[in-house]
């Protein structure tokens, strides 16, 4: 049979190698979109969660505004008429909780307002647990409808609880549809604190990262949530599996160690020290620059809202409905989990340890099957003196060889010892190798990529936001072109080689490279399983490529062997035959001889008898030789199949999500540095498995990618990073100064202090290359203004410029509410010798701050009967902030009261001294302050008039309508903190 076909040739090995880069990148791609919407929707009305989703995301309706209200009054009305006439569903309104949380020196107190639905199971044994919660937030920040955060999700539930009055569950459903996410994750906290939170064990949280595209499981606590999303279950009337999974373990490892910044109530779930519960994080993460802005609405999920609402319906129905149906009950210990998915059809899931098992198997058993394989078989069945024609080195390989010589010269002299010879030889196949490969390919390659990355972040650090793709193949070129270049491929050695060189036989390049590239990613093995121990296993995609290096290190060495073995025998027939020749001739000649008297007795061959019995090669007969100097019958292809598109697959995967979920947070402050690394380095590692087979590449190919690497560098550079479809954040917020009256309090003294508008202070916080010049010069309110721009070293905002100015008269907010109503009315009593109660009330507010200058919050609790929160407070240090107590009230038109305990402070002595301790005097002063997040275009539709009453006023803010209004096309508001503005006034007693 003629096999020429599989001959290791350049045409062969191009066109294999080009075809899988080509399918998995192309699956990639078409697989990154969400799906259309099937005609069979498992009786899910999709409509209607549409329109739904239209009620939910009318407009802006954070948990401090009329609208969230309305929203939470649509979502009742709903609910109510789902489960009307259901036994089994009951719908509760939470408004009794109040929950108090202390971090570090901040408090907070929260009255929930979340909507509670449970639909009971039939199987008795899971009523008073086993349950499963399903966690959605109704509020959005201010700057945004929330279509994907998180209108999508609530409109999902509100779909699944439907399906669920059809279609009682085995296990109970509890529905935390809460109030208060944005802003702190409050609604969560309150829950924990029901009564029925005691009744689940696991949960699927919905939310939204991003604005748009699939959703993916990008956090899991533990394996047994985890695989509702891979297997499917079957009840008496559906049967209920994830049609499209999408999920990767990595994304948990980045969430958990900070890499993405942001927080959702998975956390608070899983943290509960009363009630730990196991679930997962499901969350749109795509499209992150449109992600608590206006663009964060259906209209603004680029034409697919309702595939997006779809996507993440199908997923909660999918998942939702295996973990509600399991007979089997709750495992008694947490296994910690690996997934990720397959072009978003498979789901792979299995546990943490799992993973260490199968990486010390590999680092303990495979190498010796590498050695035997290579070594211990040959040497015993004698190959090691076979003679073959070979390949010369590349030149590259010849400059390091003068550095070589003595160490060559060495070995010979060992290899006469017969005990030594297969090590010998294993340290000649080792330099028979080009370079070594992965380390040396390091060096000029992170050269290359220091230059380049150092272009990028000088020029045109940004660019990731708008030309993801570009910069994935500006990443690709690069490894290719370093890649082709040490390893000597057509491109540049084709000349400096020759077809046939006399040398003793050892492993051809090919098998060369595969010990190298074993020996590199068996190192990066080690780091993966160290890894493991921390609980990290996104790394899983190292054991599978050095699994795959491997086993083409075997292949490698099987062919060897039967190579060697063929040659043999065709040696010894060669041997045979040109023995029977020489004899032949020698009979002849010397018949001649005697004929002709001739008694010249001569027995030098001829041009026709070969210098050496074994080193015949003939070539190839159809024109080009193959590469490794024989035609080998395809080993290559498998060898291939094992060590290619495993890693390219895996790493490809995870560099499409890495693109999309943290290529636009640099406006979050992330490090650029860290971004154009990891992405370089995952391109490195898509690259690296085709190093064995890379001198088979045909040239064109690496024309090819130079020509890529220069289009792509000049375009990366020049083209502006923003735009309308890709905008940079900005972060807005207003300070407005109340004036305060300040008195000496009697302990029974009450004082009424009515605030004035002292000074309004405007705030924009953005990345430093364009904040300044190219934002805040566009904005009228601060032309000829002084502007006060510094950079946050710490915090929230690390890394990113504020910018600040007087905003002027004209741009002075409105609250709104009555008109004669101050903005602050702030009472004070004395109710104690160390304590005292503070009451303020802000101007349609609900959402109220305290500042406590220089002291510590040591401790917050409630008292029995009205749930007023108790702070106790103690001096600090003079440079240490002071403590913060946020108060997140659940009416509107009601005062918010304090108790303050001020024991040490009320009868300090304390002074400036040389332990910083600063002086109190015996006064406690602070700031108090209330947020607002209302304003005219994000209230269209509403008028306060009629929800509150006649003499009500909107809310205005004119210095955020102002941004809306004039900031470039390319840039889009987001709020910077709490609320869009905070009105403050001091006090002191």
């Amino acid at each position: 049979m003629n096999l020429t076909i599989f001959a290791y040739r350049t045409i062969p090995v191009t066109l294999l190698i080009s075809s899988i880069y080509i399918a998995i990148f192309t699956a990639l791609f078409i697989t990154d979109s969400v799906p259309e919407i099937p005609q069979d929707t498992h009786g899910l009305d999709i409509e209607r969660a549409y329109a739904d989703l239209h009620n939910i995301t009318a407009r802006p309706h954070p948990y401090h505004s009329h609208a969230n209200d309305i929203v939470r009054k649509f979502l009742l009305s709903r609910i109510n008429e789902i489960t009307t006439g259901c036994a089994y569903a009951h719908v509760k309104e939470d408004t009794n909780t109040t929950s108090f949380m202390k971090s570090g020196n901040e408090a907070v107190v929260f009255q929930a307002s979340n909507i509670l639905v449970k639909i009971d199971g039939y199987d008795d044994r899971f009523i008073k647990s086993g349950g499963v919660l399903f966690s959605a937030h109704y509020d959005s920040v201010s700057t945004a409808p929330g279509a994907t955060d998180d209108g999508i999700a609530v409109a999902s539930l509100l779909q699944f609880i439907e399906h669920l009055v059809k279609n009682q569950p085995r296990r109970t459903a509890i529905f935390n549809i809460n109030n208060g996410e944005e802003d702190g994750l409050y609604g969560a906290q309150a829950f924990v604190r029901h009564p029925w939170a005691k009744m689940v064990d696991s949960f699927i949280n919905l939310e939204g990262a991003g604005a748009g595209g699939p959703p993916i499981l990008f956090r899991a606590s533990s394996i047994e949530p985890v695989r509702a999303f891979s297997r499917g279950i079957t009840t008496n009337s559906t049967t209920y599996r994830v049609r499209r999974p999408h999920g990767n373990v990595l994304s948990a490892d980045a969430f958990n160690r900070g890499v993405i910044r942001s927080g959702t109530d998975y956390s608070v779930y899983v943290g509960d020290s009363e009630h730990i519960l196991e679930g997962v994080d499901l969350a749109f993460y795509k499209h992150r620059s449109r992600y608590h802005t206006m663009l964060d609405s259906i209209p603004g999920v680029r034409g697919k809202a309702k595939e997006a609402l779809w996507a993440m319906l199908e997923n909660v129905w999918g998942a939702g409905g295996v973990l509600l149906n399991i007979e089997s009950p709750k495992p008694e210990t947490s296994k910690m989990v690996v997934f990720f998915d397959l072009f978003k059809s498979y789901f792979v899931v299995f546990e943490l340890r799992s993973l260490q098992t199968f990486n010390l198997v590999l680092l303990f058993a495979g190498p010796f099957l590498v050695l035997f394989i290579h070594t211990a078989i040959p040497f015993f069945l004698g190959h090691f003196n076979v003679e073959i024609e070979e390949e010369r080195p590349s030149i590259l390989t010849r400059v390091l060889n003068v550095f070589r010589r003595r160490s060559t010269r060495e070995a010979e002299e060992s290899s006469r010892n017969i005990l030594f010879q297969p090590f010998v030889y294993v340290a000649k196949a080792w330099s028979w190798g080009n370079l070594w490969i992965p380390t040396a390919m390091f060096f000029p390659t992170t050269v290359l990529y220091a230059i380049t990355v150092k272009s990028l972040l000088a020029g045109n650090r940004y660019i990731t936001y708008s030309q993801q793709n570009a910069v994935l193949l500006l990443n690709l070129s690069i490894a290719l072109i370093v890649l082709t270049f040490l390893l000597g491929s057509p491109a540049i050695s084709s000349r400096l080689r020759s077809r046939r060189t006399k040398r003793v036989y050892i492993l051809p390049d090919r098998q060369a490279i595969f010990l190298h590239l074993y020996v590199f990613t068996y190192l990066l093995l080690i780091f993966a399983t160290l890894a493991v121990t921390f609980e990290i296993g996104g790394l899983y995609w190292i054991s599978a490529w050095h699994a795959g290096v491997w086993a083409a290190c075997i292949i490698g060495g099987l062919e060897t062997f039967i190579v060697r073995s063929q040659r043999v025998k065709e040696l010894e027939k060669k041997t045979r035959r040109q023995l029977l020749n020489r004899d032949a001739h020698r009979a002849s000649r010397n018949g001649q001889r005697h004929g002709s008297g001739d008694s010249s007795d001569s027995d030098e061959g001829d041009e026709m008898t070969p210098l050496l019995p074994g080193s015949l090669t003939l070539p190839d007969q159809n024109g080009e030789p193959p590469l490794d100097g024989k035609d080998n019958g395809g080993w290559w292809i498998l060898q291939v199949l094992l060590a290619v598109p495993i890693p390219v697959m895996l790493i490809g995967h995870i560099f499409m999500l890495f693109q999309s979920a943290l290529g636009q947070t640099l406006a979050d402050g992330s490090s650029a540095a860290f971004v154009y690394i990891t992405q370089a380095l995952l391109c490195i590692f898509m690259v690296l498995p085709i190093a064995p087979f890379a001198s088979g590449i045909h040239r064109y190919v690496t024309y090819i990618a130079a020509i890529t690497f220069l289009g792509t560098l000049i375009l990366n550079l020049s083209v502006f990073p923003f735009s309308q479809e890709t905008p940079l954040k900005v972060y807005f917020q207003q300070s407005v100064h109340l004036n305060s009256t300040n008195t000496d309090l009697t302990m029974s003294g009450n004082h009424l202090v009515e605030g004035e508008v002292i000074r309004a202070v405007t705030s924009l916080t953005g990345v430093p290359e364009f904040i300044e010049n190219q934002v805040v010069s566009k904005l009228p309110s601060a032309w000829r203004k002084e502007l006060n721009c510094g950079i946050d070293e710490a915090g929230r905002w690390k890394g990113l410029v504020t910018c600040s100015w007087e905003s002027g008269a004209d741009m002075i907010p409105y609250p709104g509410g009555r008109p004669k109503q101050p903005w602050l009315s702030v009472s004070t009593q004395r109710t104690g010798f160390t304590k005292a109660r503070i009451e303020v009330e802000g101007k349609n507010a609900r959402s109220c701050r305290f500042y406590f200058d220089q002291t510590l919050i040591v401790q917050v609790s409630l008292t029995p009967k009205t749930e007023i929160p108790v702070v106790s407070l103690y001096p600090t240090y003079k440079e240490e902030d002071g403590g913060i107590l946020q108060y997140w009230a659940r009416e509107w038109g009601k005062a918010i009261v304090i108790e303050v305990d001020f024991n040490g402070i009320i009868n300090g002595t304390y002074h400036e001294s040389d332990n910083g301790v600063s002086e109190s005097g015996g006064n406690l002063r602070g700031r108090v302050a209330c947020e607002w997040s209302e304003y005219e275009s994000g209230m269209v539709g509403l008028d306060l008039n009629e929800i509150r009453g006649v003499g009500y006023l909107n809310p205005r803010m004119p210095a955020l309508e102002e941004s809306l209004r004039f900031l470039p096309q390319w840039a889009v508001v987001s709020k910077a903190g709490d609320g869009l503005v905070e009105a403050w006034s001091e006090f002191e007693f």
